[in-house]
């Protein structure tokens, strides 16, 4: 079952709970026909990107998603989840700023912060 609006802004809330940095999540539904949203965000160490990774997949789960999750390295600075029509990406602060996902999205409504 897709995730509403509503409730991919709750996982956003709750990932900003749990110290993730520099939330943002996007509407991408009027751009591709493979997803709806995308969240990113940032993360200061390999163990606490696991650790939202965890808990990001484990609030997809209590919400019915279906997952397929990235490497689990503690040494990556890239860890994502995809629940089909929400795809989660989590940098290491300065590798979000290389890689600059945010900027692969052209008119997309950002719905977080």
């Amino acid at each position: 079952m897709p995730l509403s609006k509503e409730q991919v802004i709750d996982l956003a809330r709750h990932m900003d709970a749990l110290g993730a940095q520099n939330i943002m999540v996007m509407d991408i539904s009027v751009q591709t026909d493979w997803g709806s949203y995308v969240l990113i965000a940032s993360f200061s160490s390999g163990r606490q990107g696991l650790g939202l990774l965890a808990e990001a997949c484990s609030w997809l789960r209590a919400h019915e998603a279906e997952i397929k999750v990235s490497d689990q390295d503690p040494e990556n600075f890239w860890f994502v989840c995809d629940a089909g029509d929400v795809i989660i990406h989590f940098f290491k602060e300065d590798m979000r700023d290389y890689y600059s996902l945010e900027t692969l999205w052209k008119e997309v409504q950002i719905i977080y912060p």
